[in-house]
């Protein structure tokens, strides 16, 4: 009886310190999920801490480049996204990618205008991408990067998938 706890007791240790943490050490660094399971350590230059709020919604319709409407009724403008390039490809590239789709937002501090836009940022997939700056990467749209939700030195030199 004493040798069956014995063997259970190393297996819940084995598992606890030995398998477990493999599976949350890709390429050696620790994996940092918030509740929503983005990995914010692959966004550096995403300014985290002066975000108002953070939701899940469906995307029911693609308004234009940079306008999106929720399932339940948000209107979505994409921060620091400026004109676009190609319009007509732009809202296929978003048609393509979110359309219909779950996504992550991060409700920019102050953002709520009396018009009721809320000015986000966008992550969509697993793994998460920021759809704000796949837009700009893709060669779809400009940046206007003047607000506090960019590190504007990071943003041109961070690489996306």
């Amino acid at each position: 009886m004493i040798k069956k706890i014995f063997i259970l007791i190393a297996l819940a240790v084995i598992v606890r310190f030995l398998i477990v943490p493999a599976f949350f050490r890709p390429s050696g660094r620790s994996l940092v999920l918030d509740e929503f399971g983005i990995d914010k350590t692959k966004f550096p230059y995403v300014m985290w801490k002066n975000f108002r709020n953070e939701f899940q919604t469906e995307i029911a319709e693609v308004i234009d480049y940079r306008t999106l409407r929720s399932r339940d009724g948000h209107i979505l403008l994409l921060c620091a996204v400026g004109k676009p390039i190609e319009r007509d490809k732009t809202v296929a590239f978003l048609k393509k990618k979110v359309l219909g789709k779950k996504v992550t937002v991060l409700v920019c501090s102050g953002s709520t205008d009396y018009s009721g836009l809320v000015y986000a940022v966008v992550f969509y997939g697993s793994p998460a991408k920021c759809l704000n700056k796949i837009l700009y990467d893709k060669g779809l749209v400009d940046v206007v990067i003047e607000n506090r939700f960019f590190k504007k030195d990071l943003w041109f030199n961070a690489e996306t998938d």
